[in-house]
């Protein structure tokens, strides 16, 4: 479990390093390109962006266990499944995408992604067309979050941003 983890993340701080470069241009990445600003989306709903579907599943709250603890007190793990279909007719890099999604409460303080020793693999790297894929995105938020937000950044691509509105951590599961 930790060499996949070791793995997936510096697998994405390669990614974010190339990017930084210049040496692969996020829109080459994720095929982005226009203007988005959809308002909030809901815990099902499917959105677009130039040819990849995203859907937010389900957001769930884990337990705290000897191995998986919080870095500060009073704050919880919230796992974000995601799937993801490439709906273009090219295979699609999608690695970025996770730079690019943040969690949010209505203050703008953000959540931090983070790893979870029983949660699956996040999303796979690339879609082929027609293909999808599924996996969780972890973060830890202050257990008295309100208003929470996944928001989607894609002012790396493009200009706007793709939100879905999560609700409350109490509410959370």
């Amino acid at each position: 479990m930790f060499k996949r983890a070791l793995v997936a993340f510096i697998g994405i701080a390669l990614i974010a390093g190339l990017v930084s470069c210049g040496r692969l241009t996020p829109t080459k990445m994720l095929g982005l390109g226009g203007s988005r600003n959809d308002g909030q989306h809901s815990v099902g709903d499917n959105v677009t962006v130039n040819q990849v579907q995203i859907r937010v599943d389900k957001v769930s709250a884990l337990p705290i266990t000897k191995y998986d603890k919080p870095q500060h007190k009073g704050e919880m793990f919230v796992a974000v499944d995601l799937t993801l279909t490439n709906k273009g007719s090219q295979t699609q890099t999608i690695g970025n995408l996770f730079l690019q999604l943040n969690l949010k409460d209505g203050k703008g303080t953000m959540g931090h992604p983070t790893i979870y020793s029983t949660e699956g693999n996040p999303p796979a790297e690339s879609l082929k067309p027609g293909a999808s894929t599924s996996g969780p995105i972890v973060f830890t938020i202050p257990k008295t979050a309100k208003n929470l937000q996944l928001v989607f950044d894609t002012s790396a691509f493009t200009h706007g941003t793709v939100v879905w509105a999560l609700g409350d951590a109490s509410d959370i599961k």
